[in-house]
């Protein structure tokens, strides 16, 4: 279980409150922690709307891209047989390996949007998580995307816009996986 941290009820923690609230609804906080959390996926619906005031989309991500690196590139291919293949990639790179079929990962993007970074920093506080709660974000043309994988630590999906299909299992295959497969992101 992760380490949880006794918090008071400062007006902060009450507007961190309301951004968890309103990612997670229609589930509770205390709904979310007691019927999901370190136990089984869930799947909360959202739109275009609910998360504009993030400040991110396709623009968006692609500025990140051509700003100054906070985080590390990475381009992923996936096959035919189901494998993958990732590659650590300047950022220069990212509108060809897009073009040719490539999913591209940002890490560490709420360092270029607040409203996200501020969204993380609530979930961190509002769940009591230790350790830092950080933001990647993802880019696939049509038809592509990570091969099958799983993570090593908690993962919250906010899809901005587009359609993808999403397969995840409903109990984790690890209750607490130390390592990623070989050519795992």
């Amino acid at each position: 279980m992760i380490p949880r941290f006794i918090v008071d009820n400062s007006e902060r923690d009450q507007q961190d409150r309301d951004l968890v609230t309103d990612m997670l609804s229609p589930h509770s906080i205390d709904a979310f922690l007691e019927l999901f959390w370190e136990s089984r996926s869930v799947a909360v619906p959202g739109s275009r709307e609910r998360f504009h005031p993030l400040g991110i989309d396709v623009g968006a991500f692609e500025r990140c891209l051509a700003g100054p690196a906070h985080g590390r590139v990475q381009a992923a291919r996936r096959f035919d047989d189901g494998t993958c293949h990732y590659r650590v990639i300047d950022p220069s790179e990212a509108e060809v390996c897009f073009a040719a079929g490539m999913t591209l990962c940002v890490s560490g993007v709420d360092a270029y949007f607040s409203a996200l970074r501020e969204l993380s920093t609530s979930v961190r506080r509002t769940l009591g998580l230790a350790g830092r709660a950080h933001c990647n974000g993802y880019m696939s043309p049509p038809g592509s995307g990570f091969g099958v994988h799983f993570d090593t630590q908690s993962v919250f999906i906010l899809q901005i816009s587009g359609t993808k299909e999403w397969r995840y299992a409903t109990e984790p295959s690890s209750s607490f996986p130390t390592e990623m497969a070989q050519g795992q992101p």
